[in-house]
């Protein structure tokens, strides 16, 4: 950000220093980004034949979608801070790491439909 108004910019207001630097246009792109990981998952959800597999990648769909709401609600003045990252954007290895894993075994489950 220019003015260095947001602390914490790369961790929990990445949204918002992407909104101010990008506009519209780059926030819209970054949330249509996650959506399109999130529909991805339910259509992984949708064709899992094992139990296990399905409730596995609902219950990391849940994850990731409640993540990006708070975060973005967090940016936005609508929930208190918490400090929760914006899945796979916000600097932070651990966090990026789980996203990573749980996304391997959510797409690892689709390759189990063929």
């Amino acid at each position: 950000t220019q003015l260095a108004f947001l602390p914490e910019r790369h961790t929990d207001f990445i949204f918002a220093a992407v909104a101010e630097e990008l506009g519209f246009l780059g926030a819209g792109l970054l949330l249509l980004g996650g959506f399109f990981i999130l529909g991805r998952l339910v259509s992984i959800i949708e064709n899992a034949s094992s139990p296990a597999g399905r409730a596995y990648v609902s219950g990391f769909f849940l994850t990731l979608l409640v993540q990006t709401f708070v975060h973005v609600g967090m940016n936005l003045g609508l929930l208190p801070i918490t400090g929760v990252p914006f899945p796979l954007v916000s600097a932070g290895g651990s966090s990026l790491l789980a996203t990573f894993i749980g996304l391997a075994i959510a797409f690892g489950a689709r390759k189990r439909l063929k």
